[in-house]
């Protein structure tokens, strides 16, 4: 084993800095009470010294959960916290979003949003297609009074009485809901989020002053 000394008579100034860290993490990684402060930046370690409360708070200010590192979360769970931050980071929401407010291209499948206007549809370049957005059919057999005309859509109409849309529709409406829920619970989130970012900041400056 290279013993410490040896290392501070013979090597170089930029190695023994190296080999320090090397020691400080050594110790770290192998104590299970320290754990690496998990802020940007921070470069300090956390000793843990309480039971069943696992928050805990670094020189730096930064107050994490020592469970999971993750900001503290008390009362909610980890098991909680990991399921939001995956929802979060995940594309779910944005599918979410694609099937409640689009329909896809009857011939390209592209997403395509309706916001306002008649049911006549052209899907964007190079596809070009022309259809209803009600029946999804090709526009070339709608338009007429036989259909319905630019608002309204016959065929859309007898096939959603036979339930043919059924599905379609419950799945767009489980995904409104779906959205509506998300944004309730992440706009809450987003709030405390900064009101707390910015007592941090209030707090840092006081201290420096």
């Amino acid at each position: 084993m290279v013993l410490e000394e040896t290392i501070n008579r013979l090597a170089k100034d930029e190695e023994k800095v190296k080999y320090k860290q090397f020691l400080s993490c050594s110790y770290v990684e192998d104590n299970k009470k320290i754990k690496w402060c998990p802020a940007p930046d921070c470069t300090r370690a956390v000793e843990f010294l309480g039971d069943e409360n696992y928050d805990v708070s670094c020189m730096c200010k930064f107050s994490f959960c020592w469970n999971c590192t993750e900001e503290t979360h008390r009362p909610v769970s980890c098991e909680t916290v990991s399921k939001w931050i995956l929802k979060n980071s995940a594309e779910s929401e944005n599918v979410n979003w694609i099937i409640a407010n689009s329909k896809p291209c009857p011939k390209c499948k592209r997403p395509i949003e309706k916001n306002h206007g008649c049911m006549h549809m052209t899907c964007r370049p190079p596809c070009k297609f022309q259809f209803c957005w009600l029946c999804l059919g090709d526009w070339s057999e709608h338009g007429s009074r036989t259909t319905g005309g630019n608002y309204a859509c016959n065929r859309y109409e007898a096939d959603k009485k036979k339930g043919i849309y059924d599905e379609a529709e419950a799945q767009r409406e489980r995904a409104k809901n779906s959205l509506v829920r998300y944004t309730h619970y992440f706009e809450r989130w987003a709030s405390n989020q900064k009101s707390r970012q910015k007592a941090q900041g209030d707090l840092q400056k006081f201290e420096s002053e």
